[in-house]
C-alpha cells in the first residue's frame, strides 16, 4: 500500500503532514533522537527526549482522527518538545487510518501518538497538559484504556516502556513483557480491564474506564426491543449480531459502529457510514428496491450507534457451491441492475455482500452506497475490487468494475482482494484456467475507460455462461517446459538475492528483518525468521548449484551459534529445535562449523528439556522429527538421545477421539482443545515424528503407532461427504482447505509420505488423500504454509508414484504458470507476497523463499521435500 493511499484513494493531507513532520523533527536539538521503524504496516516516528525512562509505567495515549493530524503541529508537539517528553507517532497519514481502522489489532485502535513519562509525576503533568490542549470529538475510544476525562482524548495504561524485556511463547509469538514485583516476566496485555495489571501502582491522574464495547442482551432502538442472539461478525468498527424483535419475535439483524472508528481524512468514520446505510435504504425502499435490499427498522445514535435491519434469510453468494454460482452471479447482477435504474450505485459489490434467497439475490452493506452522480460520496470500497486512478462523482461503472472482480473470485476460488494489484493478473489466471469466457467479460468489466465497461444488465445476461465453467483440477502444462524452468530459475534466483535487501547486521553476524506482525524482533524461526531463511537460501543455492545465492548464510550461521537457547519456544517450526536444523545444515557455510555444530546440540538439548506443546509444529513431535532429521544429515547419533524420552512422552499423551489415536492440544494457540487433525498441530504430524523416530531408532512400538494413526484419520478424519479431512475431532469442525499444508488434505498427504511411503498398506490412503488434494484451487496466495509453495512440493513429492506422476506433473506446471503471474518486482528481482498481498517478507514458510525454494527444487530431477534427511544432507554437502 503506498503512503497515504487507502483503498485506492490520495489524501492531498499526506504530503502535508510529511512535510510539517519532517519540519518539527528539523527543529529539535541535538538532545533529541529521532527514529524511524515499522510495527506490522504502520510506520512510526519516534522521538527520544534527553532525559532516561523507565522499563514499564503509566504510559499516555492521545486519541486523534485522520482528519485532525495537522492540528497536531499547532500546540500538542510543541508542549511535548518544551517538556522533553518521549512519544512516538506514525510518520505518514497512512498510519492513522490503519490503527483507527483496526487494521493494526483492536487493542490499538485509537493509539495514534504515546507518550513515555520518565515517572508518575510527569504523567499526571503531561496528560492535564495535553488534555488541556486536545479535545478531539473525533477520535476513536482506546479499548482497555482509562480516559483522562468523560469527554476527553486522552488516555492511559500501564505498561512496557523501554522495551527491555520481550516474551516469546512456544508458538513464536513475541510481546512486550512486564516485570511482576516478584521479579518474574509476564506478558504486557493490552486488553486488561483498567489498563494495568492487578499489581500495578494505580494511575497518577483520576481517570475511568473508556465508553463502548459489546451490544447489551437487550437493545433499544427507535423505541422497539430487540433481543441479541448470535454474533455473525465482529471487528473493531463495530459487530453484526442475529436478533429478535422482543414484541414480534421477527428475525432481525443489529449492526453497531463505534465513533470514530474509521475515520478518513474528510470525517467519515463507523458511525456515519451506518447513518448513510440507513438513509440509503430508506430511500431506496421509497423508490420501490423492496425486493434487492433489506428493510432498515430503525436507527440509535451515539457514541456506539446501532442500525435494525429485517433479516434477509439465504446464503451468502461466497459460500455456495460452485455449480450453484453461475445462476447466482447472473442474480446479483440483476440486482445491481436494479439498483442502478432505481438511481442509486452500491460501490461495494462483491460475493459476500450479497445473499440468494427464495426470491433472488438481495444486495447487504449500504454502508458506501450514494445516489448516482453524487460529486462527493464516502470514499472508501474494498482493495481489488476498486476502477484504478482517483475516483469521481459516484458512478454506475464502478459497480461494473467490481462486478468483473466478482466474476473471477467466483471462478478462480480465490478472492481478487487477496492478490497483488491487477486486472491483468485476473485475465491471465483465467485463461490460465481455461474460462476463456470469463476472462473475456472481466476485460470488458474492468476496461481502463468506464465508459467502455458493459451495463450491469448486459453483464447479467453472459455472467452465468461465463461463471458455469471452473478450472479443471490439472491440465496440460501452459508452455514449454525448457521456457518454464528458465524463468523459475531466473526467479529463484532473483527472489534468492531479494532476500539481502532485509537484512540487519549486528556485531556478531546478520538477520533478516521480516515484515509481518513482529517485524520489530529479532525472529529466529523456520516459519518465520532467520532459521527459515537460511534453510531456503540453502536449498536454492543447492537445487541451482549456486553457493552464490547462499552467500548472505556464513554470517547468519555465526550471529545464531553467538545467541543462547530459548526456552519459551523450543519447537521445530517457531522456535530452538528449528535453528538447530539450521546450523546444522547450513554450518559449513560459516568460519567456525564447529561452534555451529555445539550451539545446534545446546539448542537441540533446551528444546527437548523445555518442550510443552505436543505438535509437529511447536512442540514435542517437531523437537523430536528434528533430532532425526540432525542425526541423518551430520551423521551423528548424539541428537538421537537427547530427544529419545519426547518419542515416551508422546505415546504417553495418546488418547482416541472418533475412534482415531490422537492428542489433545492446551488450547493456548486457537483456543480449541479437541485433537488437531492435520500436519502443523494435529495427529498427522506427530505420527510423522514418530514414524522417523521408529527407523532411526528401531522402535517398532513407536512405528507402530505411526502406522495406527494414519489409518485412523483415513479412516475417522474425514468430512461427511468424504471429500476432505476435518480441522479437529469432535463436534462442529470445519472442513480443512484442500490445499493447505498446516491443516489440510496436502499437509496430512505430505506427511503420509514421509512416514510410511507407498507401500501397498498405506496406497489406498495415500491415493484418497491425492484424490483430494487434485480438488484443491490452484489460485492461491503463495506461501509454504497455507498456498501454492506447499502445493508445489507436494506435487513433486507425488512424481514419485507412477500412478500419480503424469497429473502431478501437469498440475505442478500450472502452479508454476500461476506462480509466475503472481510474481512482483522489488529493486529490480522477483518477489511473492505472504497471505497478504501488501507484506514482502524473506521468510521461509510465509515468505517468498518458500515459493523460490520450491520453484528452485523443481527444475532438477528429485522427488525430497525441503524438510527431509536426504535433502539437508545434500545441501550440507554442497556446502562443504
Amino acid at each position: 500500500m503506498e503512503s497515504g493511499r487507502i483503498a485506492g484513494l490520495r489524501w492531498p493531507q499526506a504530503a502535508e503532514y510529511a512535510r510539517a513532520l519532517d519540519r518539527f523533527g528539523d527543529s529539535l536539538g541535538t538532545r533529541w533522537r529521532v527514529a524511524e521503524y515499522q510495527t506490522g504496516r504502520v510506520r512510526w516516528r519516534s522521538f527520544r527526549g534527553p532525559g532516561p525512562l523507565p522499563g514499564q509505567g503509566w504510559k499516555i495515549h492521545l486519541s486523534i482522527a485522520a482528519s485532525e493530524v495537522l492540528g497536531l503541529f499547532d500546540e500538542v508537539l510543541p508542549y511535548l518538545a518544551r517538556h522533553e517528553a518521549s512519544f512516538k507517532l506514525p510518520s505518514g497519514l497512512e498510519g492513522y487510518l490503519l490503527l483507527n481502522g483496526g487494521e493494526a489489532g483492536r487493542t490499538q485502535v485509537g493509539k495514534a501518538l504515546t507518550v513515555y513519562p520518565a515517572d508518575d509525576a510527569a504523567c499526571r503533568r503531561l496528560a492535564i497538559g495535553l488534555d488541556a490542549r486536545w479535545r478531539s470529538a473525533r477520535g476513536p475510544g482506546v479499548p482497555f484504556g482509562l480516559r483522562v476525562g468523560p469527554a476527553s482524548a486522552v488516555y492511559l495504561r500501564y505498561g512496557a516502556i523501554g522495551g527491555r524485556d520481550v516474551l516469546v511463547d512456544a508458538f513464536g509469538r513475541f510481546s512486550p513483557a512486564l516485570r511482576s514485583p516478584e521479579g518474574r516476566l509476564v506478558e504486557d496485555r493490552r486488553d486488561l480491564p483498567g489498563g494495568r495489571p492487578p499489581w500495578a501502582p494505580g494511575p497518577p491522574v483520576e481517570s475511568g474506564a473508556a465508553r463502548g464495547g459489546r451490544l447489551p442482551v437487550l437493545a433499544t432502538v427507535g423505541g422497539r426491543a430487540y433481543y441479541r442472539l448470535k454474533t455473525l461478525h465482529s471487528s473493531a468498527k463495530g459487530d453484526v449480531v442475529l436478533g429478535v424483535d422482543a414484541a414480534t419475535g421477527a428475525a432481525v439483524v443489529i449492526k453497531s459502529a463505534r465513533r470514530g472508528v474509521g475515520g478518513d481524512p474528510l470525517g467519515h468514520d463507523a458511525v456515519e457510514r451506518l447513518s448513510n446505510e440507513f438513509r440509503i435504504l430508506s430511500r431506496l425502499r421509497e423508490a420501490g428496491g423492496v425486493a434487492i435490499a433489506p428493510a432498515p427498522l430503525g436507527l440509535e445514535a451515539g457514541e456506539t450507534a446501532l442500525l435494525v435491519l429485517a433479516d434477509v434469510p439465504g446464503t451468502p453468494l461466497h459460500q455456495l457451491p460452485r455449480a450453484a454460482r453461475g445462476p447466482a452471479l447472473a442474480g446479483l447482477a440483476r440486482a445491481v441492475a436494479s439498483l442502478h435504474d432505481r438511481g442509486f450505485v452500491h460501490r461495494d459489490v462483491k460475493l459476500s455482500n450479497a445473499i440468494l434467497g427464495e426470491s433472488g439475490v438481495c444486495l447487504i452493506d449500504f454502508e458506501l452506497a450514494c445516489p448516482a452522480g453524487h460529486p462527493a460520496p464516502i470514499p472508501g470500497g474494498t482493495r481489488g475490487y476498486l476502477p484504478p486512478g482517483d475516483p469521481g462523482p459516484a458512478d454506475a461503472a464502478a459497480d461494473c468494475y467490481a462486478l468483473g472482480a466478482t466474476l473471477a473470485h467466483a471462478v478462480l476460488e480465490s478472492d481478487p482482494g487477496l492478490m497483488p494489484a491487477g486486472r491483468g493478473r485476473l485475465i491471465g489466471l483465467l485463461h490460465l484456467a481455461r474460462a476463456h469466457d470469463a476472462a473475456d467479460l472481466v476485460r470488458r468489466l474492468t476496461d481502463a475507460d468506464p465508459a467502455a465497461r458493459p451495463r450491469a444488465e448486459e453483464a447479467a445476461r453472459r455472467m452465468e455462461a461465463a461463471a458455469s465453467g471452473g478450472p479443471p483440477a490439472e491440465g496440460p502444462p501452459p508452455r514449454a517446459r525448457d521456457a518454464g524452468r528458465r524463468w523459475a530459475i531466473r526467479a529463484s534466483t532473483e527472489a534468492a538475492r531479494a532476500a539481502s535487501g532485509f537484512l540487519v547486521a549486528g556485531p556478531d553476524g546478520h538477520w533478516w528483518r521480516n515484515r509481518h506482525l513482529y517485524s520489530g524482533y529479532a525472529c529466529e524461526g523456520i516459519n518465520l525468521g532467520a532459521a527459515g531463511v537460511v534453510l531456503g537460501l540453502i536449498s536454492v543455492a543447492t537445487a541451482l548449484r549456486d553457493r552464490r545465492v547462499a552467500a548472505d548464510v556464513g554470517p547468519a550461521i555465526d550471529w545464531l551459534s553467538r545467541r543462547g537457547p530459548t526456552p519459551e519456544s523450543p519447537g521445530l517450526f517457531t522456535g530452538d529445535a528449528g535453528v538447530a536444523l539450521a546450523l546444522v545444515a547450513g554450518g559449513p557455510y560459516s568460519a567456525d562449523p564447529g561452534r555451529a555444530r555445539d550451539a545446534a546440540l545446546r539448542r537441540l538439548s533446551a528444546a527437548a528439556a523445555s518442550v510443552e506443546e505436543l505438535d509437529l509444529f511447536s512442540g514435542a513431535a517437531g523437537v523430536l522429527w528434528a533430532g532425526c532429521l540432525i542425526a541423518e544429515i551430520s551423521g551423528d547419533a548424539s541428537p538421537l538421545r537427547i530427544v529419545e524420552h519426547l518419542a515416551g512422552t508422546i505415546v504417553a499423551a495418546a488418547s482416541e477421539a472418533d475412534g482415531v489415536v490422537a492428542w489433545a492440544p492446551s488450547g493456548r494457540l486457537d483456543g480449541v482443545r479437541a485433537p488437531h487433525v492435520g500436519a502443523a498441530h494435529g495427529a498427522a504430524g506427530v505420527a510423522l515424528a514418530l514414524a522417523h523416530w521408529g527407523r532411526a531408532a528401531g522402535d517398532p512400538g513407536a512405528s507402530g503407532l505411526a502406522r495406527e494413526v494414519f489409518a485412523g484419520l483415513d479412516r475417522g478424519a474425514r468430512t461427511p461427504d468424504g471429500l476432505s479431512l476435518r480441522r479437529f475431532l469432535g463436534p462442529g469442525s470445519p472442513a480443512a482447505p484442500l490445499g493447505d499444508w498446516c491443516h489440510g488434505p496436502a499437509g496430512y498427504l505430505w506427511c503420509l509420505l514421509q512416514a510410511l511411503g507407498d507401500d501397498p498398506r498405506s496406497s489406498p490412503a495415500v491415493d484418497r488423500a491425492a484424490s483430494a488434494f487434485r480438488r484443491a484451487s490452484m489460485v492461491r496466495n503463495p506461501t509454504f504454509c497455507h498456498g501454492l509453495a506447499g502445493q508445489l512440493e507436494l506435487c513433486r513429492m507425488l512424481g514419485a508414484l507412477p500412478r500419480h506422476e503424469g497429473w502431478a506433473a501437469r498440475r505442478g506446471a500450472r502452479i508454476e504458470a500461476v506462480l509466475r503471474l503472481l510474481q512482483q518486482r522489488r529493486g529490480g528481482g522477483v518477489v511473492w507476497s505472504s497471505e497478504d498481498p501488501e507484506v514482502i517478507t524473506p521468510d521461509l514458510w510465509v515468505g517468498f523463499l518458500g515459493p523460490a525454494a520450491a520453484l528452485a527444487m523443481g527444475t532438477r530431477p528429485g522427488h525430497a521435500p525441503l524438510l527431509s534427511g536426504p535433502w539437508l544432507r545434500e545441501c550440507r554437502e554442497l556446502a562443504s
